[in-house]
């Protein structure tokens, strides 16, 4: 079966088989992603050269139908400052978070999947904080600006403090810090 980094490399369109060692058939994807892995391990040489191409993720694109309250929401609840906001879309400064309309997304690219209805969930963001007691206080500043709640801030076993919520387009995401597990 195939691996999620395998499928991640894919999509990407980098070699999924050669690079992460895989001979085994991708039942899970089917027979013409089974040919094309096997293929490349035949003809393609150069699949290191593009594994080194990529050398980090720029930005992850939060797509929606409700631009502004979205910039506003991430502005006002995380402190993200924008580097670059024109046409539809936001780009924030130090951290890899964008958001963009639909329709703008479309416009560049002229696939039909970035305008079609949304069913779902599709993604969390995982917001990190230095200590505990920010969890609470991020959380709360979230539901402030107008997102509901999932679940108020608490210690799970695993060694976090956690809180989770939904941001004005939909979106589940949460709020964590480590805890210090003595003082548990």
């Amino acid at each position: 079966m195939m691996q999620y980094y395998q499928l991640v490399a894919v999509l990407l369109g980098l070699s999924a088989c050669t690079s992460f060692g895989s001979s085994e058939p991708t039942e899970s994807l089917g027979r013409d992603l089974e040919t094309r892995c096997f293929d490349e391990q035949r003809t393609t040489p150069k699949s290191q050269a593009a594994h080194e191409a990529v050398t980090k993720l720029s930005a992850v694109t939060i797509l929606t139908d409700n631009f502004d309250a979205m910039v506003s929401f991430y502005q006002s609840v995380f402190g993200f400052e924008l580097v670059a906001a024109t046409g539809g879309y936001a780009q924030f400064e130090n951290t890899p978070l964008a958001i963009a309309e639909r329709q703008t997304i479309y416009d560049a690219s002229g696939y039909k999947g970035f305008i079609e209805p949304v069913k779902g969930q599709r993604f969390e963001l995982a917001f990190e904080v230095s200590e505990p007691a920010l969890v609470d206080e991020v959380y709360l500043k979230a539901i402030s600006f107008g997102a509901n709640s999932i679940l108020p801030p608490e210690n799970k076993p695993w060694g976090q403090r956690v809180a989770f919520f939904v941001d004005p387009d939909g979106n589940v995401h949460d709020v964590f810090s480590k805890l210090d597990l003595d003082m548990n």
